[in-house]
């Protein structure tokens, strides 16, 4: 039977109906029925006698009828009898409300030397060794309770080749080295099968020398004290292997220093154990504890298995393997649950590496553990420690949450408000949800699991069976063009990846509440075609929630480098790793979805080839809210107008390849705000609001080892309190001919008195710093700069600084910081303001206080130190437009309210373009953030822009003004003329504008009127 399957083959109980063919109350017609009643009235008073008179050679069954409930003291030896394909029955009458005893204290209460002999229905007790000795074939008890000194039901049989049944029977036995059943095959090759039991003795269930005969454990409920070494289910040599599942194993209070053990196998070929639970919580005394102990037994499964203990200080193992593999091909190991407490504790332990020898162990759930494995004395602590050898990638270390863990009435289903079975019905009424509820190989057969069970098979001892705890769902998913219905979209996806695409698929999921982890079977290929994943209706209506069950990412889309991709509309909360993650493809679009809350980053792609963008999306409460990893160079990346709140940077990339890098237009708030490494392609940071609370040390933008550089403009940066620490506007390092220009930067709260830093580049020349707003008061404590400079200048032509404002308050701060005089080679630094600094400048820890001492270092020339009359620095709504009374722009509109003017307005080089600004310009780019922008404060200068300016006519019906430019504004003719030291130009429009006035003048591009004013 291949791995998994005999789940498939078992289908759960069906097979423990035959135990009704062993259970019979009454004899068939055909039989011969000899009657016992002690107390009188029936053909016998003692069951020996009845046997007795079984004749030598049967011709029939024979059936031993005991009538009453009487105590039978007598030895039962049945012996001496061809039974000729027969049986001989010994069975209470089913007509009976107690069952008879059968008691001795001197012998045997059974003894069995013949073939084909079942006893059915009796109180068996006896003081001896023994209760029943067996030395037969075809024997089966069953339906009986069995207690003896040391052994209740003993077997050596005779020969090979038949069968022994021990089933719904308590077993319990007082010797110290005694069992509950006991079987020594002495190499023959018998059917062996011991299920349904109740045993409750010192050891549970011994079978050993079975030769090549079939063995099966199942369904017993073994209770064992442990005050000796101690074993559960304890198999030896058995070549044929064992079926060893759905066992509840438990032991009770211990004794020091003694080991017990849960499932013993000692050459056990190929092993299914499954479906088991071992148990042991009381950590009385620090026993020395083994769950299930292989030695020399390969080719193991084991799988579905619960195992949960505390062994105290005691040094123990949940699975624990030695011995030589012979002639293994690795034992399989899944969907188990190990849960530990204890400090010397190990899940998995490897004598030595020869057991490790093409052993798979995975989706396991390994909890709790001093050490999670051991392979040859090499301990590793952690799951991730383990993972990192090799072994249970997609494991987890959670607390299962089982009902109960109790000796005496443990409870290992697990916890869910969406259904647990309990005691023969459902239950809804739990509070909490396990996390390893659907947690299985997403490979694994799950169909005996009750609906609704999340597309995928649980953990645990229930997995896979009609007892599983339930995954609550609600919902539909469907592929529009092929008009198929799924209940998950696991499924949806796992159908396209396993069939050929031959157009367009557009997955819609109808609006609910789903608790899957949504993946395909296998990759996806959609050969050139588009799949869309999008919500069928509405906003927010589809939202898919890992909470319940901890899963770890709500979309995994795995595509081939060909495929193209659009996620849409969907809500993704609440996984412990990654809300999407976007596996290689083409092209893939997140577009307009919502992730909060899920791990490492709520967003993550990895290799996707041509584009990957992030448009129109909310990302809140994880590591990074967007991340990316290109794993190829010649693609792009572009995050745009989404809201991104992280715990570490909203936009996070590290590249290492040639790629195109845009991140616009977002809202970035919570730590960091953007994040890119080692990419050589283009970069562009453009027009964000990053808005970072100072708790530790934090960067609005922080770049690194960009070979091509950078472009960072129109951003807007605000620090605000939290705590003493370093801030960094920009961070650059290792940035070629980085543009940084149009930014604000702005920490105005003192609260903390934290150490800022402006922009902050190390090596990282030839940039272009240009119309930036930067404003903070660091407070007193700590050394702050606006601009720094540090690190190699490598090929550096020098850094052009120019229209920057940058303000200053606070004790201990410095405009314009060069860490020794290599930055400053080829720098030019002028038309900026430098206001409010306690130094202007530093080179090399020389300080020039004064701005007139920084000009005198030769720098600045024609800067300023000035109040820059922004409107408003404060954290929540600071605005940087500079005041003017000719017209400021608010909020899309233009105001003229302001009674004083910034001293900065037309103060940038008179070199430099202004064409951007609105008139009136005069004629002179502005300072700042505004600079040569639409949104530029107007100038209260007479030159620039139409005006009147004295010239008047008369037209023969009133006197008109007309209308002069100044001459910096180009005008439209070549009219001039000179009024108090300025040029003036008189501007043409054409004879239809309403602005023009009757003179007429013809120019090249033909007749045309001189403007009026106004």
């Amino acid at each position: 039977m291949s791995r998994g399957g005999f789940v498939k083959k078992m289908r759960f109980y069906g097979w423990i109906a035959a135990l009704a063919l062993f259970c019979l109350p009454r004899p068939a017609a055909a039989a011969v029925t000899l009657t016992v009643k002690a107390s009188g009235g029936a053909t016998y008073t003692t069951i020996q006698a009845a046997v007795n008179d079984v004749p030598g050679s049967l011709s029939d069954d024979y059936y031993i009828l005991v009538q009453d409930t009487w105590t039978y003291n007598e030895s039962v030896t049945v012996q001496g009898k061809a039974t000729n394909g027969y049986r001989i029955v010994i069975s209470s009458d089913g007509a009976l409300t107690d069952r008879p005893f059968v008691s001795t204290t001197t012998a045997n209460a059974f003894t069995i030397k013949n073939s084909s002999v079942t006893i059915n229905g009796f109180r068996v007790t006896n003081t001896g060794t023994y209760a029943v000795y067996v030395s037969s074939l075809d024997f089966s008890l069953t339906n009986s309770s069995v207690t003896a000194g040391t052994y209740g039901v003993y077997v050596v049989p005779s020969a090979s080749g038949g069968s022994v049944f021990v089933s719904s029977n308590a077993l319990s036995g007082a010797g110290t080295g005694g069992y509950g059943f006991y079987l020594n095959g002495g190499g023959t090759a018998n059917s062996v099968t011991v299920s349904s039991n109740a045993v409750s003795t010192a050891n549970g269930v011994y079978i050993a020398s079975n030769g090549n005969g079939a063995v099966v454990v199942s369904g017993n409920v073994i209770i064992t004290p442990v005050n000796a070494t101690r074993y559960g289910i304890n198999l030896n040599y058995l070549y044929n292997g064992a079926t060893v599942q759905y066992n509840d194993i438990r032991f009770t209070a211990a004794a020091a220093g003694y080991n017990f053990y849960g499932i013993y196998p000692t050459y056990v070929f190929r092993a299914a154990i499954h479906h088991n639970t071992i148990n042991a919580p009381v950590p009385t005394n620090n026993p020395l504890f083994k769950g299930i102990y292989l030695v020399s037994s390969p080719d193991s499964d084991i799988t579905f298995n619960d195992i949960s203990a505390n062994p105290g200080s005691g040094q123990s193992s949940w699975l624990y393997f030695s011995g030589t593999t012979v002639f293994s091909t690795g034992t399989y190991i899944a969907h188990n649950i190990l849960s530990a407490l204890g400090t010397n504790t190990t899940g998995l332990y490897f004598v030595d590496a020869s057991q490790t020898a093409g052993t798979v162990s995975n989706y396991n759930d390994l909890f709790g553990f001093k050490q999670t494995g051991v392979i040859a004395a090499v301990k590793y602590a952690a799951l991730s420690n383990w993972q990192g050898a090799g072994y249970d990638a997609q494991s987890v270390s959670l607390d299962p949450l089982w009902v109960s863990t109790t000796t005496a009435t443990p409870d290992f289903h697990l916890k869910s408000p969406a259904g647990r079975y309990s005691n023969g019905s459902w239950v809804t009424t739990d509070t909490s949800t396990s996390s390893v509820i659907d947690r299985g190989d997403p490979t694994w057969d799950y169909s005996l699991e009750p609906t609704p069970n999340g597309g995928r098979v649980n953990m645990g001892r229930y997995g896979n069976t009609p007892e599983a705890s339930k995954s609550p769902s609600s919902g539909s998913v469907a592929i529009l063009e092929t008009g198929e219905w799924y209940p998950t979209l696991s499924q949806a996806l796992t159908s396209l990846s396993t069939n050929t695409i031959t157009g367009d698929r557009t997955v819609e999921i109808s609006a609910g509440t789903y608790l899957e982890s949504a993946s395909p079977l296998q990759t996806i290929e959609t050969n050139s075609y588009t799949l869309t994943i999008r919500n069928a209706s509405g906003v927010n209506n589809v939202v898919f929630d890992g909470a319940l069950f901890a899963r770890t990412i709500g979309l995994d889309l795995k595509l081939t480098d060909t495929s193209t991709a659009v996620v849409s509309g969907i809500t993704f909360k609440n996984y412990t790793t990654y809300g999407i993650k976007v596996t290689n493809g083409s092209s893939v679009t997140i577009d307009s979805v919502t992730v909060s809350n899920s791990g490492t980053a709520c967003i993550y792609e990895a290799g996707v080839k041509n584009s990957f963008d992030v448009v129109r999306s909310s990302a809140a409460g994880c590591t990074y809210a967007v991340q990316a990893a290109p794993s190829v160079s010649g693609g792009s990346v572009f995050v745009s107008s989404n809201a991104l709140s992280s715990t570490n940077y909203g936009f996070y990339l590290n590249g290492s390849y040639a790629n195109s890098v845009t991140v616009s237009s977002n809202t970035i708030y919570n730590a960091n705000g953007v994040s890119i490494n080692n990419n050589q392609g283009n970069t562009v940071v453009s027009g964000n609001l990053i808005k970072v609370p100072v708790t530790t040390t934090r960067y609005g933008i922080y770049l690194q080892n960009l070979s091509n550089g950078a472009t960072v403009q129109y951003n807007d940066i605000r620090f605000t309190a939290g705590a003493a620490a370093s801030v960094f506007g920009m961070y650059l390092q290792s940035v070629y001919h980085p543009a940084i220009h149009h930014n604000t930067i702005n920490s105005p709260d003192p609260t903390y008195s934290i150490y800022f830093n402006g922009v902050y580049l190390v090596s990282s020349p030839d940039a272009d710093i240009m119309f930036n707003d930067v404003s903070a008061n660091p407070g007193n404590n700590y050394y702050s700069a606006w601009l720094t400079f540090s690190g190699a200048t490598v090929y550096s032509t020098g850094a052009y600084i120019a229209h920057n404002i940058l303000s200053a308050l606070g004790t201990n701060t410095t405009g314009l910081y060069f860490v020794d005089a290599s930055q400053t080679a080829g720098t030019v630094s002028n038309y900026n303001d430098l206001f409010g600094f306690k130094q202007t400048g530093v080179i090399a820890a020389v300080k020039y206080a004064a701005l007139s001492n920084w000009q005198g270092a030769g720098y600045d020339a024609q800067s300023v130190s000035l109040d820059p009359l922004w409107v408003s620095t404060t954290t929540a709504t600071p605005d940087f437009h500079l005041k003017s009374p000719a017209g400021r722009y608010s909020n899309g509109s233009w105001v003229t309210t302001d009674t004083s003017t910034s001293s900065v307005i037309d103060k940038g080089d008179p070199t430099q373009a202004y064409s951007r600004e609105p008139q009136p310009n005069g004629c002179r780019v502005n300072m700042g953030r505004y600079g040569n922008t639409a949104e530029a404060s107007k100038s209260t200068s007479t030159i620039g822009g139409i005006a009147a300016c004295g010239l008047k006519y008369y037209d023969g019906t009133q006197i008109v003004t007309l209308a002069c430019e100044s001459a910096c504004d180009a005008p439209t003719s070549k009219l001039r003329f000179f009024k108090e030291g300025v040029i003036y130009g008189l501007p043409l429009v054409d004879i239809a504008d309403p602005n023009a006035s009757t003179l007429r003048i013809n120019v090249p591009a033909g007749i045309k009127a001189i403007r009026k004013f106004p």
